[in-house]
């Protein structure tokens, strides 16, 4: 492998092992990160954050629950391929508190609400889906 080719690959390489650190936070180092608040005071900044926050931008969605509204912020970290990130929120009496965390992922996420339980649908580059059922007990 000829000089320049070898600069170029270890670029690469450094860029794949950075990216994919992301993908060793877990739900608990999530809620300590000063990246992802705990809570906000109004849905004005909860918005503004999910939209802003992320170098792709983001989606604050609305979830109709049994008992209260779930907000998920769906924050896209690419502009190129799909990927997610999913924190819910629950509004408390005068703040909107983060109750669940969804890690990184290269997949797009659609959330819908049915019978007692929330229903991640996560699709793959691949078309591949994955369903994933969380219980308004693991929130």
């Amino acid at each position: 492998m000829n000089r320049p080719m070898k600069k170029y690959f270890l670029i690469i390489a450094l860029l794949i092992f950075f990216n994919s650190s992301s993908l060793l936070i877990n739900a608990e180092d999530a809620r300590k990160s000063e990246l992802i608040p705990n809570k906000f005071t109004t849905f004005e900044e909860l918005k503004k954050w999910t939209e802003t926050s992320t170098f792709g931008g983001g989606v604050l969605i609305k979830l109709q629950g049994k008992s209260c509204i779930y907000y998920i912020a769906d924050r896209l970290h690419t502009s190129g391929m799909p990927t997610s990130e999913s924190i819910f929120y629950k509004r408390e009496k005068n703040f909107y508190k983060m109750i669940y965390y969804m890690p990184f992922k290269y997949v797009t996420r659609e959330y819908e609400y049915k019978n007692g339980k929330i229903v991640v649908t996560e699709k793959a580059l691949n078309n591949k889906e994955n369903k994933i059922l969380i219980t308004e007990n693991d929130l």
